[in-house]
């Protein structure tokens, strides 16, 4: 009898942790309206030669790669990664390895994916 009540407070113990366990990550990203939750791979820079671009960027002039922020950023979807090319608001500081809230577009359709903000930063060294 006692191990059968021990076994039972356990049980009762562990729904109890794990209940309170929310992945506030996962929680953080606005996906029921289509966010995505990526990590940067690397930035674009203005000197990039044109036949190097990907086809939403080489359709810019060198004015806007030069004033704007651009970065490849890699998600899952289902079970696959995916990479996109995505726009940093201005005013965003941003590194490579940053876990951020992405809203994607498909490049290859002249559509730039944007990222709305940094969720977790990742530790340089």
């Amino acid at each position: 009898m006692f191990y059968k009540k021990l076994s039972i407070s356990l049980i009762c113990v562990v729904l109890l942790l794990t209940s309170c366990a929310s992945n506030s990550i996962d929680s953080a990203v606005d996906w029921q309206n289509g966010a995505k939750r990526g990590w940067i791979v690397n930035f674009y820079v203005p000197e990039t030669p044109g036949n190097n671009l990907p086809e939403c960027l080489a359709m810019l002039t060198k004015q806007e790669l030069a004033s704007r922020h651009f970065v490849t950023v890699k998600y899952h979807h289902v079970r696959q990664m995916f990479y996109t090319i995505a726009e940093l608001p201005a005013t965003m500081q941003a590194n490579v390895n940053d876990q951020v809230e992405l809203w994607p577009k498909d490049c290859s359709r002249g559509e730039i994916s944007r990222v709305s903000r940094v969720i977790v930063a990742s530790i340089s060294q």
